[in-house]
């Protein structure tokens, strides 16, 4: 972050968060594929709208306090509930067939 400038020094912490939730990003992203291929678009369509409420939820909570980590952390916590609560259909799919 310096290598941008020192007003971007404070910003690590909101990059890290954020290197953290590509995690969840990428498992959501992977099990949505999973269940999208066997035939559970609607599911899909479902935890997507889950994902907009709990990101909208978290970041209309956080960001007036935390600003870009507010963001951050929202971002983290939705897309991680999502991968959770996305991995019970997943497993239920794969086990079924």
């Amino acid at each position: 972050m310096l290598v941008f400038g020192e007003e971007y020094r404070a910003g690590w912490m909101t990059l890290a968060v954020l290197a953290v939730s590509s995690v969840a990003v990428a498992m959501n992203n992977a099990l949505g594929q999973i269940l999208v291929s066997k035939g559970g678009i609607w599911s899909r369509f479902l935890l997507d709208v889950f994902l907009s409420a709990v990101l909208a939820l978290t970041s209309w909570i956080l960001i007036p306090q935390l600003r870009d980590l507010g963001m951050a952390v929202s971002s983290l916590i939705a897309y991680g509930a999502t991968a959770l609560v996305l991995s019970w259909p997943v497993v239920h799919c794969m086990r079924a067939t």
